[in-house]
Order: structure tokens, then C-alpha cells, then sequence
């Protein structure tokens, strides 16, 4: 479902016509402008500020934009366009950019992806989180949140490569060869053109099936009570 807080798409728009004119500008002033912006939506919308958003956690601003139950997947997308904003206003001023600002951005994205919010931008800018956290290890619930929107959009390949690295850098636990084992179990029930779309025809899916199982044959047991697990959930 599209925007549907008016005041949300037009915060996002005032926040991109002040983000395009520091890219034009790439002065002082409008790099403070734009602090300033930033500021008054963080505290007028979302009823804190901007260093205690940055003090939290990806996962603690979910809670609190979900806090009646359901994300609030509006603000989810509005606070990660703004922590986006800020990091590519650090970086035209040539300061370090905190991962933790992409970071929080896509995982903000991404649950606001997974309520179907269909917002225009959404799935580039996904990507272009991604981009800018190349080559860093993305934390257990960023990994599994980007398996997911990509079995959504059809991208199976990319989500299998997600899959074995969740199994590769947090265990076989039982949990994790769960959900790939769904995984597989879908995958068995789509068209053979859409799992071309998705670069994992048909033929390879038993052999991703495999692989999964040997991985759980391969892992350690599960710890007895009392005892320090090394499998993970």
C-alpha cells in the first residue's frame, strides 16, 4: 500500500528538496539547513532527538515505531529517508559517514518493505543501502530481513547466497536449516519461469536442498542444559 500520512510524504519531499539543494550548493550553510531540517522533523514526528536516535538501535527504533503493535511503516520509511539524508550530507562534507546510519536506514527500509509499503523509492533505496554497507558483515536480523524481501521480489538466487551465510557465520541451528528448508519447500512449488527470473532453476534447487542438509548433518548437537551452545538458535 502506498504513503497514506500526508504529512509523512510531504516531510519526505521537503527532505529530499533540502537534500538537493546541498548537493547543488555542497556549502556550509546548507549542510546546516539541512542538521536543522532533520532536527525539527526527528522531534516534531517522531518526538525525540537526533542523538538519541542515533544512541539506539536498529531493532529498538522497530520496537518503538511499532509500539501499538503493527510498524508504523510510514514513519519506518520517513526516519530512514532521514537518517539517509544525514549520511549523504556528512559525506558531501567530507566527514565519516557511521555505518550505523545505513545501517539503521535499511533495516528500516526493509521492515517498511515487508508491510508492503509501496512507496516509489522504496526498493532503490534498498539497494542503494546495501551499496554503501559493501562489504560489511550485516548483523542476524539485517540478514534475515534482506533473505526475505528478496524471496518477495523474486530474487531466489541472492536470497539462497543470504541463506548459507546466515548458516556459514551464525551455525546450522536448528532454526536457521528450518527456514531453509521452507525456503526449498517453496521454491519447489514456483514456475519454472519464475525460477529462471530468479537465477535458481529448478536443477539447482536439490542441489541447494542438499547442501543445506549436509550442513545440518554436519552440525554440532544441541547443548544439554547448563551447558554453553555453540550451534546458535
Amino acid at each position: 500500500m502506498p504513503i497514506r500520512d500526508d504529512l509523512v510524504l510531504r516531510t519526505i519531499r521537503q527532505i529530499a528538496h533540502v537534500l538537493a539543494h546541498l548537493l547543488g550548493k555542497r556549502d556550509q550553510d546548507a549542510f546546516e539547513r539541512l542538521l536543522l531540517e532533520l532536527d525539527a522533523v526527528y522531534e516534531g514526528q517522531l518526538g525525540m532527538r537526533r542523538s538519541l536516535l542515533h544512541d539506539l538501535e536498529g531493532e529498538s527504533l522497530i520496537a518503538i515505531l511499532s509500539s501499538t503493535g503493527t510498524l508504523d511503516r510510514d514513519r519506518a520509511f520517513l526516519l530512514s529517508e532521514l537518517l539517509r539524508a544525514e549520511a549523504i550530507g556528512l559525506a558531501t562534507r567530507d566527514r565519516p559517514v557511521p555505518p550505523e546510519l545505513r545501517l539503521k536506514a535499511l533495516n528500516l527500509a526493509l521492515a517498511a518493505a515487508d508491510e508492503e509499503l509501496d512507496a516509489e523509492e522504496l526498493p532503490d533505496r534498498i539497494v542503494e543501502h546495501q551499496e554503501a554497507l559493501a562489504g560489511a558483515d550485516l548483523p542476524e536480523p539485517t540478514l534475515w530481513r534482506l533473505f526475505d524481501h528478496r524471496v518477495r521480489r523474486g530474487g531466489f538466487a541472492g536470497a539462497e547466497d543470504l541463506l548459507f551465510e546466515a548458516l556459514e557465520r551464525f551455525g546450522a541451528g536448528p532454526d536457521r536449516i528450518e527456514r531453509g528448508r521452507a525456503f526449498y519447500r517453496d521454491l519447489r512449488t514456483r514456475s519454472d519461469a519464475s525460477l529462471r527470473r530468479g537465477g535458481l532453476p529448478r536443477e539447482e534447487i536439490e542441489e541447494g536442498a542438499a547442501a543445506l542438509e549436509a550442513r545440518a548433518e554436519d552440525a554440532p548437537p544441541p547443548a544439554r542444559p547448563g551447558e554453553r551452545g555453540t550451534n546458535g538458535p
